[in-house]
């Protein structure tokens, strides 16, 4: 049985007795429970300690959802809430936990790594918007490191502003542990620096399926990836988005993803990819690879000839489904771009007309 406690609007949670209905469902249901959800909630530190004794309970939990738990509380409370909600896990085989949309920085890392230290079951971490910054990134993988028996399969850090610091902490610990199949970071201010360290420590991770590190400073350590991916024969989707990585690397890449049979999905958007010569070169090895379901080059001012030119044949003989060059904002400027010359013109045969009338009447 899944429990879910999804209220609409954010509901503020401070009097105990208000969670009456909600320990009393539990409490019935100790034995039938595996899934947790508190999401979208905004629980206090009186409510969140009454909760927690009634989590404790039960018996076959396995999954637990707490994001954005506390909104609008205060910074101090926070910690405390958490600690008694993760408390209650402690003595339960957790393979998902979900603490994402809590803005509890590195202050709360105490609050549960505790329990990051001796979850044994953990599968699947997700630590997504917690303004973590380097230093709770840091504390993060250093509690996730000292425990030798957790074999992650998920993590997924977005947006927590890892930078080089975390970044490195991060790969320390995915190559130690060997057992990751998705990873996301995107949008971390990571440093190419920090980007080489992850690729290389991906390479001893086999079984990896979905790589997303979209959005920070990879610029030339495309190439590390570029070497280690041909090992990656798990790999479905990967997105290498707003990474800087120009026309050479940008080759070089989908020369890579040409080889590889399990490559589903590419994102490859705002990559500074403006060559024309490079752009046919990679829709040449877009061709090359029959597997591929969606590819997306966004922002990188593709040439409309040559896109039209292979969009046809990519969808009809290689399946794609989805083969976008195009973002909104460019489908709009070029719409703007068009109506100004449209408009132009109109002016210009106007103009043109009031002369030759002009000439007539003379």
């Amino acid at each position: 049985m899944k429990y879910v406690c999804k209220i609409p609007g954010k509901v503020k949670w401070d009097d105990p007795k208000d969670l009456e209905q909600m320990i009393s469902e539990i409490t019935e249901n100790k034995s039938k429970i595996t899934s947790l959800e508190l999401i979208h909630n905004s629980i206090g530190i009186e409510c969140a300690k009454k909760l927690s004794s009634a989590i404790n309970l039960i018996e076959n939990l396995s999954s637990v959802n707490y994001r954005d738990l506390f909104v609008s509380r205060l910074k101090e409370d926070l910690p405390i809430s958490l600690k008694y909600l993760v408390e209650s896990l402690s003595n339960k085989k957790i393979t998902f936990l979900d603490l994402s949309d809590n803005a509890f920085g590195p202050t709360a890392i105490p609050s549960f790594d505790f329990f990051l230290k001796s979850a044994k079951s953990l599968e699947h971490l997700e630590l997504e918007n917690n303004g973590l910054g380097p230093e709770g990134s840091e504390m993060v993988c250093n509690a996730l490191f000292e425990n030798d028996e957790i074999k992650l399969k998920t993590i997924k850090i977005n947006r927590n502003r890892l930078e080089e610091k975390g970044a490195l902490s991060l790969a320390k610990l995915i190559e130690k542990m060997k057992s990751l199949e998705h990873l996301e970071m995107f949008q971390n201010g990571i440093s190419s620096n920090g980007m080489k360290a992850i690729f290389l420590a991906l390479k001893e991770n086999k079984n990896i399926k979905v790589i997303k590190v979209n959005d920070n400073f990879v610029k030339e350590s495309i190439q590390y990836l570029i070497e280690i991916m041909p090992e990656l024969t798990q790999l479905k989707i990967i997105d290498i988005s707003d990474s800087i990585i120009g026309n050479k690397y940008g080759i070089e890449f989908f020369k890579t993803v040409s080889k590889m049979n399990s490559i589903q999905e590419v994102y490859c958007n705002y990559n500074e990819i403006e060559d024309k010569k490079a752009q046919k070169e990679i829709f040449e090895y877009i061709e090359k690879n029959k597997n591929i379901k969606i590819i997306e080059l966004k922002g990188n001012e593709v040439n409309k000839g040559l896109f039209k030119e292979y969009e046809k044949n990519l969808k009809e003989k290689n399946n794609l489904e989805k083969f976008e060059c195009y973002s909104e904002n460019e489908e709009d400027f070029e719409e703007e771009e068009k109506e100004e010359k449209d408009n132009e013109e109109k002016e210009v045969n106007k103009l043109t007309d009031d002369i030759d009338k002009i000439n007539i009447n003379k």
